[in-house]
């Protein structure tokens, strides 16, 4: 075996990660299995390390924890500074570029000819990024921010699996984790708490109270802009008598307008900032996805300076600024950037 090429593995004690790394092994590799300690100490960052821990020696391989300290700075502070500015960010595309792939290909970089594993469900096909075989679980969407250079380092193993396959795989080895709930879609949440506020915390910003607006007039109070997003329904506190939506968020004012005609919130046409290309040229056409949950839709594309202005063939509800905007040449990933609305 000491002659076998290596993977590293990124595990975060899940089933997905788990099968990973048996099917690593199962390919010829020598597996060593990374996790990155970016939690907090807490009793669930335990509970994580004890089912790491667990499976390595189940599968009999390497296992080491990788502290991750600019996780902090480089995604709870920073997605903690723009609800701030009044955007909703997306924690994970920006972990996975600035944090988890970065520290997981340094580490590889120690070991000559070393890959990257992970259990995303995704395709990774010579160095080309495309949506995984379970449409339900794709997680491409939050990839899109990965360099060429480092996409041809890395395996994505899960992605011609459903999830329901990796469980009975994980069943069938008789894993620890095989029955593990699937983690959240952000790994520092807290049930029964926003992101927004969750995130307000861990970076120590204080709340600040403003007031929601319907057609120019103070219907209610609110404790933070942070805890909102564009076209959010629920969980407002205030009684209209008809259901109302957030339509716009002054960062300056601290205030929230509502609307209660839903469509008002359609737009066919905002921006990409910061985009991030897999091709060698914009696609004048393409899919384009506005959130991890969302359908995609068809678009056209054009620079406008620095920016890519994108024209929707369809109204989209409640385009959101701060979210990833991805977009696909069917089932490829071709780039992304960050929804801007003006």
């Amino acid at each position: 075996m000491s002659d076998s090429p290596v993977a590293v593995v990124g595990m975060s004690g899940g089933v997905d990660s788990g099968v990973a790394a048996h099917l690593a092994l199962q390919a010829g590799y020598r597996v060593i299995g990374v996790m990155l300690q970016m939690k907090s100490p807490s009793p669930e960052r335990d509970a994580d390390e004890a089912a790491f821990f667990a499976v390595a020696r189940q599968l009999k391989i390497e296992a080491e924890l990788l502290p991750s300290p600019e996780f902090q700075e480089k995604v709870i502070r920073f997605s903690a500074q723009e609800y701030q500015k009044g955007r909703t960010p997306n924690p994970c595309c920006v972990c996975n570029q600035a944090v988890k792939f970065a520290r997981l290909l340094e580490f590889a970089e120690r070991i000559p000819g070393a890959t990257v594993w992970t259990g995303h469900y995704a395709k990774m096909i010579d160095g080309r990024l495309f949506r995984g075989a379970d449409r339900a679980k794709d997680q491409s969407y939050f990839l899109y921010r990965l360099p060429e250079a480092w996409r041809k380092k890395i395996v994505l193993p899960l992605g011609d699996h459903t999830k329901s396959e990796v469980r009975a795989m994980a069943e069938t080895l008789q894993l620890e984790v095989a029955r593990r709930p699937d983690s959240q879609d952000v790994c520092f949440g807290v049930p029964g708490e926003c992101c927004g506020e969750t995130l307000r915390r861990l970076a120590g910003f204080p709340e600040k109270i403003g007031y929601f607006l319907y057609r120019g007039k103070i219907v209610g109070s609110h404790r933070g802009i942070h805890r909102y997003t564009l076209g959010q329904r629920s969980k407002l506190g205030v009684a209209l008598g008809v259901p109302a939506y957030i339509a716009k968020i002054d960062a300056e004012s601290n205030d929230i307008t509502l609307e209660t005609d839903g469509t008002a919130l359609d737009k066919n046409h905002f921006y990409l900032d910061d985009v991030f290309l897999h091709e060698t040229a914009l696609p004048e056409r393409a899919e384009l996805q506005i959130r991890y949950r969302s359908r995609p839709v068809p678009a056209w594309l054009h620079r406008e300076n620095d920016r890519v202005a994108v024209t929707t063939e369809v109204a989209v509800h409640a385009v959101t600024p701060g979210q990833a905007g991805v977009f696909y040449l069917d089932d490829r990933v071709a780039g992304g950037g960050t929804i801007a609305l003006e």
